[in-house]
């Protein structure tokens, strides 16, 4: 049986649930830009400049979608 097809792009493994609940807080607090949030995602999860560059377009692309 051949798979539906979905827009969804592939969630990197290392993405927690808890990753994108920060950054889902990080926008709604509004202190800072999400897409400029690199350093607290580096300090706060242990996370390198690579894997937050997976992780922040992911994270705009999925926003408000059932990802999780």
């Amino acid at each position: 049986m051949k798979q539906k097809a979905t827009n969804q792009p592939a969630r990197p493994d290392f993405i927690t649930d808890e990753m994108l609940e920060y950054m889902d807080a990080v926008r709604e607090i509004g202190d800072i830009n999400p897409l400029a949030a690199g350093a607290e995602l580096q300090e706060e999860f242990g996370l390198t400049r690579h894997e937050v560059r997976d992780l922040l377009p992911y994270w705009a692309k999925t926003f408000g979608k059932s990802t999780r």
